[in-house]
């Protein structure tokens, strides 16, 4: 399963707004609102697949992400090796004031900065939802579309043209440092979070693997809080049992070695059981994505 410092250069608000500046313009379809949880951290940008599914909601790392310090963090797609490090590969590059300023106005011109859109119907419930984030003046406007890049998908000129653009966004940005110039580019570095969030299922990993020489003992886990407690209750399918939790401190320095060890096919064991755990690194001011299912 594929597994998608330093120049430090504050961007202020003014600058975010000569970027993209101008009027709100009206509200698109089914205006959705804007992920305001991120702005604190000074995000600026953001591409996501979103799923229906609560697990892979849960577990997803964003596509792209812009800060205004000159972050760029995005994650790494590693060659197809079975089994994989359990933990994703992300990475942290650093851009200039200018590849800041590139970003903003490419939004502005595919029309990702003047109200929210929402092209993904609620009733569809198997396929990915591309969500875009732009923050403009100190507010998020969010674009979503189901299905974005499949041919075929919509006939009303509007959402054509909001699809077309929103593409070409997507298309450009994700995992493509050569969109930036290279004296826009600065330092690469692996991402390590303050905080993480972990999907947890009674289930065991290696289960049926084959052949046999290629699976490992289960790792114990660590903390105190055993997983059948651990975060809330999270439906994953006919699973109530799914536990979706996040840590950082103390608790992170002592999951994260064991993170680093474990393989796709590791499996943790606590309380007699053996777990299947998901972790996903969260980034700066992202809100944990755990539902607040039952206890």
């Amino acid at each position: 399963m594929d597994r998608r410092t330093s120049l430090a250069v504050l961007v202020g608000a003014l600058v975010v707004s000569a970027c993209l500046g101008g009027p709100a313009g009206s509200a698109g379809p089914s205006a959705s609102p804007g992920n305001s949880g991120m702005i604190d951290a000074g995000f600026l940008a953001s591409i996501t697949e979103e799923s229906r599914n609560p697990v892979d909601s849960a577990t997803q790392v964003p596509d792209f992400a812009l800060y205004a310090d000159g972050r760029v963090i995005e994650p790494v797609y590693l060659p197809t090796v079975f089994p994989g490090p359990l933990l994703p590969s992300i990475r942290q590059t650093m851009v200039s004031p200018a590849g800041i300023q590139r970003v903003l106005s490419l939004a502005r011109t595919d029309g990702l900065a003047n109200h929210d859109q929402n092209y993904a119907p609620a009733s569809n419930t198997d396929m990915a939802v591309t969500v875009i984030t732009v923050v403009v003046g100190g507010t998020a406007v969010t674009s979503r579309f189901l299905a974005l890049g499949t041919t075929g998908t919509g006939t009303d000129p509007t959402e054509v043209a909001a699809r077309a653009g929103s593409l070409d966004f997507v298309t450009k940005l994700r995992g493509n440092l050569d969109f930036f110039g290279s004296d826009q580019v600065g330092t690469q570095q692996e991402y390590v979070p303050d905080t993480l969030q972990i999907v947890a299922v009674p289930s065991d990993p290696s289960a049926g693997v084959q052949p046999s020489q290629i699976v490992r003992a289960p790792l114990a886990w660590p903390l105190a809080t055993p997983l059948s407690e651990f975060g809330t209750g999270l439906p994953a399918g006919s699973s109530s049992a799914a536990r979706c939790g996040v840590i950082s401190g103390t608790d992170l320095k002592l999951v994260w070695p064991l993170l680093e060890e474990a393989t796709q096919i590791t499996g943790f064991t606590s309380g007699a059981i053996t777990w299947t755990l998901t972790p996903l690194p969260l980034l700066p001011g992202q809100p944990s994505s755990c539902s607040s299912g039952p206890s």
